[in-house]
């Protein structure tokens, strides 16, 4: 049993995802969330179940426009949750644990145009194909999404788990942890990890801005890069295998970055203990301390 203490900032609300297309919005979210594909014009809500007692009713609206909005009441500052076996249960307040199916349910449809915003404290998503995805979410939560057309941003407050399957540009803010599998980004990659986070994409086309620092961990099985940046702290450590014409890492702390030979170098800057194996073997170029 792992258990998560969730700080209340993950219920802070979303910048604007700039596109005009309907929007579906799920703010201050503890509980089970499905978006289904859908091949109108339009989002539709499919069921919407409040949860046990006062374990969260949630108020629906739409706008002009076709969009929307699915809140939860606001939960209390202080919440604890643990999976056993793969199931959530939940405290408030240090109370007694409910299991996740006392909480909030709801099931949406929405097209593939669909911008969609979701705000999770805790909780399970399933989330089908979307043009733009951002998410701001806690450790307690558990997210699986499929593609992405456009951008696909997530904020992450604690140790959170996500799987999706793929992405045009990935933006990723996991300082707080997280541990998250894309398997595929297409076109730019810029993500700041840190903590004890963990990023693994299985293919990465176009360029890339890395940041990490703690114990942070970024695994890049196949890369195709015109360039990519990466600042290193800690006892973070990054590891690229594929290619990328224009290279440019510094690596301070204990850090340490792994890359194969078709990783074209164009500046190091190893500070401390920093280092860089290229095939396995120590770089020692110009610039190395």
């Amino acid at each position: 049993m792992i258990a998560f203490l969730v700080p209340a900032s993950a219920s802070a609300g979303h910048p604007s995802t700039g596109h005009d297309a309907m929007t579906l919005d799920i703010e201050d979210y503890v509980g089970t969330l499905r978006i289904i594909p859908n091949t109108e014009d339009k989002i539709e809500i499919i069921s919407v179940e409040d949860g046990v007692g006062n374990l969260g009713t949630l108020s629906v609206s739409t706008d002009e426009d076709g969009g929307v909005s699915v809140r939860g009441a606001p939960a209390s500052l202080a919440m604890n949750c643990a999976r056993t076996n793969g199931e959530l249960s939940i405290s408030f307040d240090n109370g007694e644990m409910h299991p996740i199916g006392d909480f909030p349910t709801v099931v949406i449809s929405a097209p593939t145009s669909t911008n969609v915003r979701i705000s999770m404290r805790a909780g399970d998503a399933e989330i089908a194909d979307a043009d733009n995805l951002e998410i701001l979410a806690g450790g307690c939560s558990r997210i699986i999404a499929n593609n992405v057309t456009d951008t696909f941003r997530l904020t992450t407050t604690g140790a959170l788990a996500l799987e999706m399957s793929g992405a045009e540009v990935a933006e990723i803010d996991a300082s707080h942890g997280g541990h998250i599998r894309i398997s595929e980004i297409r076109n730019r990659l810029h993500a700041c990890l840190g903590r004890t986070s963990r990023l693994v994409s299985d293919q990465l086309t176009g360029t890339a801005e890395i940041y990490q620092s703690g114990t942070s961990r970024i695994t890049l099985d196949s890369v195709t890069l015109t360039d990519i940046t990466a600042e290193l702290d800690g006892t973070a450590t990054l590891q690229m295998a594929g290619t990328a014409s224009d290279a440019r890492m510094s690596l301070g702390g204990a850090s340490q970055a792994k890359v194969s030979n078709g990783i074209t170098l164009a500046h190091v800057d190893l500070q401390r203990a920093g280092r860089l194996l290229v095939d396995g073997v120590r770089w020692k170029g110009t610039g190395n301390d």
